[in-house]
């Protein structure tokens, strides 16, 4: 009897011990797991911070090409818009009923903006002569979207070449307005500060 009570005993003893072994084992486990999980979440803070900081070091970077694009290139530029904003609305708004609309004298207004072959690619040498057969009225629906096709940094002829995209409605003998939009390739001469050439490419739109 007393050895079936000391088997027991022991039996006992030995399940409690496996328990306690056991139980150190998933503390050790779970220690070990929140160790890892602290790691990786310091690993990534680690490496969001090294994100943040290369970002902003290309923001720095961005910064400083744009300034020094701007110091540089950005009279050019600014010269290049100028004229294509002129031109298109001297071209696209007039009201054939009003004199000073009339082709002569935005041709005369032209001389400012585009170069005499640029002149003569808008308009035939015959367009100013006699009237208007028939009353229209247009006008740019929006400003000229400008796409520069030109390095500026490689430019080595004196000349860019940018595509323009102009919107604008017209009315022909009163009737409602219809839209209408075309693509132009143009060259901006960098020395006259002038358009030296439009060529209209058609009803293309770019989007």
């Amino acid at each position: 009897m007393k050895k079936r009570q000391s088997c027991w005993k022991y039996l006992m003893l030995m399940g409690l011990l496996g328990v306690l072994v056991s139980g150190c084992q998933t503390v050790d486990e779970r220690e070990n797991y929140s160790g890892e999980q602290e790691g990786i979440q310091e690993q990534l803070a680690n490496e969001k911070e090294k994100n943040a900081k290369l970002q902003e070091e290309l923001e720095q970077e961005k910064q400083k090409y744009e300034d020094l694009d701007r110091e540089t290139y950005g009279p050019e530029k600014q010269a290049l818009y100028q004229a294509i904003d002129e031109t298109f609305s001297l071209i696209c708004d007039y009201d054939t009923t009003k004199r000073e609309d009339s082709v002569a004298n935005r041709k005369k207004k032209l001389e400012q903006w585009v170069t005499s072959t640029g002149i003569n690619d808008l308009f035939p040498n015959d367009a100013d002569q006699g009237e208007y057969s028939v009353e229209t009225r247009s006008y740019l629906s929006e400003e000229p979207e400008v796409y520069l096709m030109t390095d500026m940094r490689k430019v080595t002829n004196g000349k860019l070449l940018a595509l323009v995209m102009v919107r604008f409605e017209f009315s022909v003998a009163g009737s409602d307005a219809q839209k209408g939009h075309a693509l132009y390739k143009v060259i901006f001469d960098r020395k006259e500060r002038k358009l030296a050439d439009l060529d209209n490419l058609g009803d293309i739109d770019v989007y």
